[in-house]
């Protein structure tokens, strides 16, 4: 079983379009869901064999910390996983396990019009938190989670593949071990 819900990856960072950048900032929001096609290269949309379909953006500026919660978007529990570019600012990632936290309830996300978990600061901190500065990153989005800005704005494109919500976080850190560099 792995031991880290964040890898760091050694994947290129020219993989989006060349106004990728205007079409996610056009939404003037803080998190956005836009169809892969639209944002990265299409050499991109195929990576490890896999149908990469759908682009995730969120920004937090310095200090800002997000709401802890889980990327299953359904009450079949399907696995949920990113591969995430950040850029413009330094941030961190902070993971808790389901027994840590107060049991979730199913909220709809009102910028993704998505139902996730959401769940109360837990008393105790995170057991396991990562530094995130500029770079690309493997992310378990099931687990308990939220992003928090440490410096500047940082922003996140997190590339989601329905074919990996079958699979379990094992699998998907074997599939990507290739790839995996010291955190």
């Amino acid at each position: 079983m792995p031991k880290e819900y964040v890898y760091k990856l050694n994947f290129p960072s020219d993989v989006l379009l060349p106004d990728a950048m205007d079409k996610i900032s056009s939404s003037r929001v803080h998190h956005s869901i836009h169809d892969a096609k639209d944002i990265f290269k299409p050499e991109c949309l195929n990576w490890m064999g896999l149908k990469w379909e759908t682009v995730y953006y969120f920004s937090k500026r310095a200090g800002q910390v997000g709401q802890i919660h889980s990327d299953c978007y359904s009450d079949d529990d399907s696995f949920e996983c990113g591969i995430n570019w950040v850029f413009g600012g330094d941030g961190s990632m902070e993971y808790w396990t389901e027994e840590e936290l107060i049991h979730p309830e199913y909220e709809l996300e009102k910028v993704l019009n998505l139902p996730v978990r959401k769940y109360e600061v837990p008393s105790s901190p995170s057991k396991h938190s990562y530094h995130m500065p500029e770079g690309v990153y493997l992310i378990n989005g099931v687990a308990p989670h939220r992003g928090i800005g440490i410096s500047g704005v940082r922003h996140v494109i997190s590339l989601r593949s329905p074919d990996v919500r079958n699979k379990t976080w094992e699998e998907v850190v074997e599939m990507f071990k290739d790839y995996i560099v010291e955190m």
